[in-house]
């Protein structure tokens, strides 16, 4: 095991047990960071961008989603019925609030970020989107910041409507049903050694539920309807997207971009970049990870 990270299994609010890891600053931090994956992956895959966070005094806290990586996969500790794919929109958005609201107690008076790539970007943007008197808005009011790395709001290559239809149909009788996604590993990165070790990942599985999938392609649809007038004006966000992403449309982070009303948004474009900006090449990996780090230092000293 790595030393950059401990890792425990820590029960969300209805029981189910999740595998996380913490990467702590040596000091006191000056932020927290609660980092969210994408869709069919896990933590482990960021292992070196994560530990980059605490060398800048910023402490990590990620977590195997419902449904994916170890939470699912690990049979050992996972919880009873836990299984790979099973998973929806309203409980990944309850388990975000969850953790959010365990590290704002955990870390009392620490600036905390929300942070999600691909699905995470996506579940991350629909988080900060709620209103009202819930708990998720409730939550919302305390975040010092949002962070949305290629986020799902609009696939590049969208199931045909007819499709989507009797997915949605189906979802309601087989909703834990997996079915294959199809994304060729190559849309991910053009380093060849990424995509190597996305084929040989076990913990990566290219399939997800009928509700799952579902759920996650209309929340995507659903910001650019109507969810983007939620967004609350004093919440700083930064996107980061590459033109060549072939796994989530830019054209949908750009049209949000555009439309929440936000004091504080930026949107830093990758050209040529594929979909995993963490692990892309001449230099996007580390230009984006810097971009990140930068941009939560500058919102701290605020």
């Amino acid at each position: 095991m790595s030393s950059s990270f401990t890792e425990s299994w820590l029960a969300s609010g209805d029981g189910l047990s999740f595998y996380t890891r913490t990467y702590a600053a040596s000091t006191p931090p000056k932020a927290i960071l609660l980092f969210v994956h994408g869709f069919a992956e896990h933590i482990g895959r960021y292992d070196d961008f994560l530990s980059q966070w605490p060398r800048r005094g910023i402490t990590v806290f990620a977590f195997d989603m419902r449904g994916f990586g170890r939470t699912a996969l690990d049979v050992a500790h996972r919880s009873p019925g836990s299984a790979y794919g099973k998973t929806n929109w309203t409980l990944q958005l309850a388990d975000v609030d969850w953790w959010a609201q365990y590290l704002l107690k955990e870390n009392p008076g620490v600036p905390l970020f929300l942070m999600g790539l691909s699905m995470g970007g996506g579940l991350a943007l629909s988080f900060a989107c709620q209103k009202g008197p819930s708990a998720l808005a409730h939550t919302i009011s305390k975040l010092s910041g949002v962070i949305a790395g290629s986020p799902l709001v609009l696939l590049s290559h969208p199931p045909w409507p007819i499709t989507l239809w009797l997915g949605g149909h189906l979802a309601k009788i087989l909703p834990d049903v997996l079915i294959p996604t199809n994304v060729p590993d190559t849309y991910f990165s053009r380093d060849p050694a990424i995509t190597a070790a996305i084929a040989t990942d076990s913990l990566r599985k290219p399939k997800g539920s009928l509700r799952g999938l579902t759920d996650m392609i209309e929340a995507g649809k659903e910001k650019l309807r109507t969810s983007w007038k939620n967004w609350p004006k004093h919440l700083p966000v930064l996107f980061l997207h590459g033109t060549a992403d072939e796994v989530n449309f830019i054209k949908g982070t750009e049209e949000f971009y555009k439309l929440i009303d936000a004091d504080d948004k930026k949107l830093v474009i990758y050209p040529d970049a594929y979909h995993d900006l963490v692990h892309e090449i001449d230099g996007v990996a580390e230009q984006s990870t810097e971009q990140f780090i930068s941009w939560v230092e500058a919102h701290v000293q605020h």
